[in-house]
């Protein structure tokens, strides 16, 4: 099989960012098999990039706050979302190539998997801020606006002008980690017909 499938079940945050450093920093030859990884959360967290400052979000209410090994904006992360991780040789002709290259397959495989759940989903070629509608802690938006989901970058996933899928990604010299989260209460699935329509797409039985 060309991946490895990893089912990690709910971690912790910490847990969670500990095991995809872990498969980044692991990954050290071209050759070796390309991991696709399937995770939760055993309980809500805060994560944000791995440029950006934990103690410039003071109103934490309680909310685990926890830095990705990868880029990006701030993310809050819910027990009834689906989180995925790759791990991947930068060459490789699936989900490989420069930064945004990588980021257009991985998320054509998302986006098939998506559609063939009948979920109408769109690629966005540009980067906007979005109107959105999650209920996200006010003063935390005031004091840092780059909430992952309120903005779409190039590549990345919308649904009915909503953002749904959010990723980041950081490259090493041989491999690269992207990090992605599908809001799968704005598709209106089960999140395991959704995880089931990604390991198709990935790698079709």
């Amino acid at each position: 099989m060309d991946w490895q499938i990893i089912d990690s079940g709910n971690h912790t945050g910490r847990e969670n960012m500990d095991i995809d450093q872990k498969l980044f920093l692991d990954f050290s030859d071209k050759s070796q098999q390309k991991i696709f990884r399937i995770y939760g959360w055993s309980k809500p967290c805060i994560s944000i990039g791995f440029f950006q400052d934990t103690n410039k979000i003071t109103d934490r209410e309680g909310w685990d706050v926890i830095k990705r090994p990868t880029g990006g904006g701030i993310c809050y992360h819910t027990t009834d979302e689906i989180s995925y991780s790759v791990v991947a040789a930068k060459n490789d002709p699936q989900v490989g190539g420069i930064l945004m290259e990588s980021y257009f397959k991985i998320s054509k495989i998302i986006l098939g998997a998506l559609h063939k759940l009948n979920i109408n989903a769109q690629i966005g070629y540009k980067s906007e801020t979005l109107n959105t509608k999650f209920e996200t802690n006010s003063k935390l938006k005031t004091q840092n606006s780059k909430l992952c989901f309120d903005q779409t970058r190039e590549y990345e996933i919308t649904l009915n002008g909503k953002k749904i899928v959010g990723s980041a990604q950081r490259m090493g010299r041989i491999g690269f980690l992207q990090q992605g989260t599908i809001m799968t209460s704005l598709t209106g699935l089960n999140k395991n017909l959704i995880i089931k329509s990604i390991l198709n797409e990935i790698s079709p039985a």
